[in-house]
């Protein structure tokens, strides 16, 4: 559908060819529509309702009103305006061909450039849910984090027989493992980490 910055564009010079036709279609077609749609068609052509009484009224209507006036209410221009006494069912192409009939073909030709490129710019929805879906399926991040299994042990490294006990039940291999262990952690901003980091060094250089 155009827009309202398109239809300020158009001209208000009288295009109808017969206005007791375009007076009898305009009222009939105006009256036949709901309050909404009343409301949609002065919104998009910025008009208000004198507008269209004064149309059927004087007979008076130009493509500026003619075209709304077929978008919103499935009218033909070409009917309103009293140019043919068969109406024609909406289309993109009645529009098109009633505009470049009036001298709008370079305006047409705009917006039809400016909707394939929102088109092509815009994903389809299929996949915008694709992504939401996958999105919702990521886990939240968690901390590379060793679990000491020593947790106890080192805890009472800091008790004069605890060291003792320490270094003479675990190999070297066993303790560096803890080491390692309190190292990520000491990386990862755990509480007392460091301290722990501390204590295993001194048992290893002993």
């Amino acid at each position: 559908m155009l827009s309202t910055d398109f239809i300020k564009q158009l001209k208000q010079s009288n295009v109808s060819v017969d206005k007791e036709k375009t007076i009898a279609r305009v009222k009939a077609l105006w009256q036949s529509t709901s309050n909404a749609g009343k409301q949609q068609l002065l919104e998009l052509a910025d008009i208000s309702r004198a507008t269209i009484y004064r149309i059927y009224n004087t007979g008076v209507i130009s493509v500026k009103t003619a075209v709304p006036l077929a978008m919103v209410l499935g009218g033909d221009p070409y009917y309103l305006a009293g140019k043919t006494d068969e109406a024609a069912a909406y289309s993109d192409e009645l529009i098109k061909s009633f505009l470049v009939e009036h001298g709008y073909q370079k305006q047409w030709e705009a917006f039809e450039k400016g909707a394939k490129k929102g088109k092509r710019g815009r994903k389809p929805k299929k996949d915008k849910e694709a992504e939401i879906a996958a999105a919702e399926q990521i886990p939240e991040p968690v901390e590379d984090i060793v679990e000491d299994p020593a947790e106890d042990v080192t805890g009472d490294v800091a008790g004069e027989a605890g060291a003792n006990t320490l270094t003479h039940t675990l190999e070297d291999e066993d303790l560096l493992l803890l080491f390692k262990a309190a190292l990520i952690k000491s990386k990862a901003g755990i509480d007392q980490a460091a301290e722990k980091v501390t204590k295993i060094t001194d048992l290893l250089m002993s």
